[in-house]
């Protein structure tokens, strides 16, 4: 429930990039990494179908013998997105896709140690009781969140710093109860 003061934020990012790491049937275990940009927050990827005729890897694959092309990674929308191995009987699995960067934030965080910021810097009703989740927030909300604010820094109740606030290191208040602040680290 809403109340007088209070902060709702529903910015979501427009555009974040990607690390993608797949592998080969040819050689499980054996970990490749690809960097996809321009992808929505939260986006899918699974490698499906070939090219042959469109873009350059196709037309190699093609003239090294693979007659059907090269694999192409896909979003959800099945937009292709990028390319794995030649369209043989070797196929491709995507392992893990996690954004590195997103409207211009990194999912990368400075830690300030025995600090805290006064209630009225932080979004009021986010609280989360990991890290994870809370960094998954601030991300998702782009210029939104400025960066994370735990309590006890013991990852227990963690909220979420208003980005619009201007929030300088000089905000910072010194800190009694070893409480913490996560710095999201602009790109």
């Amino acid at each position: 429930m809403s109340g007088p003061g209070t902060t709702l934020t529903t910015t979501t990012v427009r555009a974040c990039t990607y690390q993608i790491q797949y592998e080969s049937s040819q050689a499980p275990g054996e970990i490749k990494t690809m960097e996809v940009p321009r992808q929505e927050y939260g986006e899918a990827f699974r490698f499906s179908g070939c090219d042959s005729q469109e873009l350059d890897e196709g037309k190699d694959c093609v003239a090294g013998g693979a007659s059907n092309g090269v694999r192409l990674l896909k979003n959800r929308y099945g937009q292709a997105v990028g390319t794995g191995s030649c369209c043989t009987s070797e196929t491709n699995k995507v392992v893990e896709a996690k954004p590195l960067e997103c409207d211009g934030f990194k999912d990368e965080y400075t830690k300030f140690n025995a600090v805290y910021l006064t209630a009225s810097n932080l979004i009021r009703g986010t609280s989360y009781r990991t890290l994870f989740a809370a960094k998954v927030a601030c991300l998702k909300m782009g210029h939104k969140c400025w960066g994370l604010f735990d309590d006890k820094c013991d990852m227990g109740n963690i909220m979420l710093v208003d980005g619009d606030l201007n929030i300088t290191n000089s905000s910072f208040r010194v800190s009694h109860q070893s409480s913490c602040i996560y710095e999201k680290i602009h790109v």
